[in-house]
């Protein structure tokens, strides 16, 4: 994939700018509509319900479709109409026909192998192989599943030396409460086991160099390496594959948590060499609230014998419907499931990757190749590739997403873009570089007035914001941005 060049893009705008004639610069709303004219993914947002107005401020006098802005993307994603119309069939499936829908199934979903419909895409999503991925659980149950097979000082056969793990300090905290519990368990104090990676003092990111340097210096004391995709109080995008080989080269094993990065930037985890990966599906996946999550297992574990976790999911799909007393675990990473993933989850989630996908079709009409995505011919090819790149949905979805962010960013640095009138003084936290983060801009406000409505009196609307990883609602200016500017949903505007 090229790299997103800002200044590029600018000069763009200003050409779109000065054929418009237009009076304010970025924040014109026919630059806007000019952007979204030639957006080759414009048609996506039809594929979903957004939140409306009325419904966030229970303001009665307000138009029932008049939308609101939904900014926390990366909080929870929207709900796909697809989805909508597949739980609806589930139901029907399952009050119609009872258990027998695990194998007759009217829309041809059988419930005892539908969480395939699913691994076809979050495979492509992810870089990597079928065999390499499953669905299962939710994420820190998955992360569980990964530190139990992984993080096993005391193994027979293993170092006793071997018991750090390398993490991010502002890890989200699930994923610390994780990493402490793992150690305990072990008898071992996560103080003298967990080694935080941090960013120097007055810097806001975690510099690459400094995170190579503490895995030299953790060197045969190492276990474990485990980072997020992208940082998510800050969006940095971690430059895993220089880290990865960094891990290996100090004999330690490297798991990832794609949270905030899956279905956000383009990923590679085979090529990287990544040993295994979990993320959840609800945010930019849209797959609902607690919804299903995913695994990766890199295909160089699949033959080994590892001790696991096991469920009768991960058995032998051959004969797991018999019960054997025995595990014959599937080979992969579907070997990992535990217990026969929720129907109705996966249905949502199946319900949005469509979504995305055929959007993604429309946007590229010329390749045929997109449409091929996870037929069995396909799936063949994949699992005999040496190297398979970040797959055929994501760059298409990076290059709106770094066009978008880039705009908002822009908005927010453009005249009349001024909130100091109201005692509130703003700082981009997240990398500025466009090639170090996401479709995620986190916003500091350096006054004490971050929760203090701001209104405006032509305008006003409903966002909803991120605030400290949650949401909340507010009536605001919207960031100075008019209706028209927003195209998408796909951020977050974090408070930090």
């Amino acid at each position: 994939m090229a790299a997103f060049r800002l200044e590029e893009f600018r000069a763009e705008l200003d050409r779109l700018v000065q054929d418009a004639h237009a009076a304010h610069k970025y924040r014109s709303p026919d630059l806007a509509e000019r952007l979204s004219a030639q957006d080759p993914l414009r048609s996506l947002r039809d594929g979903y319900e957004l939140p409306r107005l009325r419904d966030i401020t229970g303001d009665s006098s307000v138009s029932p479709e008049t939308p609101a802005y939904y900014l926390c993307g990366n909080s929870l994603g929207p709900l796909a109409k697809k989805s909508r119309e597949y739980i609806q069939q589930e139901l029907d499936v399952w009050s119609r026909f009872g258990v027998n829908g695990h194998f007759d199934h009217l829309h041809q979903r059988p419930w005892a192998s539908i969480d395939e419909r699913v691994t076809r895409f979050t495979a492509e999503i992810v870089g990597a192989k079928r065999s390499e991925v499953a669905v299962m659980a939710t994420l820190t149950q998955n992360l569980h599943t990964m530190l139990a097979t992984f993080y096993r000082p005391h193994a027979r056969g293993g170092d006793p030396e071997r018991r750090k793990i390398v993490y991010e300090r502002r890890a989200f905290p699930s994923d610390k409460y994780a990493l402490d519990s793992v150690c305990r368990m072990h008898d071992l104090d996560p103080r003298e086991c967990l080694v935080p990676l941090e960013p120097r003092e007055g810097e806001s990111f975690i510099r690459t160099e400094d995170i190579l340097r503490v895995l030299a210096e953790v060197g045969n004391t190492g276990a474990l390496v485990m980072l997020g995709g992208v940082q998510y109080y800050t969006g940095q995008l971690f430059e895993l594959e220089t880290i990865a080989k960094a891990a290996h080269a100090a004999g330690m094993v490297i798991g990832v948590d794609l949270a905030h990065a899956f279905l956000n930037v383009p990923l590679c985890l085979h090529d990287w060499g990544i040993d295994w990966a979990v993320w959840c599906s609800y945010k930019y996946g849209s797959g609902g609230p607690g919804g299903i999550a995913g695994l990766f297992l890199h295909e160089k574990w699949a033959t080994c014998d590892l001790v696991r976790p096991s469920g009768w999911w991960g058995h032998n799909r051959a004969t797991r419907f018999t019960m054997p007393e025995e595990f014959d675990p599937i080979p992969g990473a579907a070997g990992w499931q535990l217990s026969n993933p929720s129907v109705m989850d996966v249905s949502v989630l199946i319900g949005a990757l469509e979504t995305i996908w055929e959007g993604v079709q429309l946007a590229n009409p010329s390749s045929s190749d997109i449409a091929q995505i996870g037929t069995d011919e396909d799936t063949k090819n994949r699992e005999n590739a040496d190297t398979l790149g970040p797959g055929r949905i994501m760059p298409t979805l990076r290059t709106k997403s770094q066009r978008l962010t880039a705009y908002l960013e822009l908005l927010m640095g453009s005249d009349g873009f001024d909130l100091e009138q109201y005692g509130v003084k703003l700082r981009l936290v997240t990398p500025k570089d466009p090639e170090q983060r996401g479709s995620q801009l986190c916003i500091q406000f350096m006054e004490n007035t971050a929760q203090r409505p701001v209104q405006n009196s032509t305008d006003t609307v409903a966002s909803v914001l991120g605030y400290a990883g949650f949401g909340f609602l507010a009536r605001c200016y919207a960031l100075g941005i008019q209706k028209r500017n927003i195209m998408d949903s796909m951020f977050l505007v974090c408070w930090g």
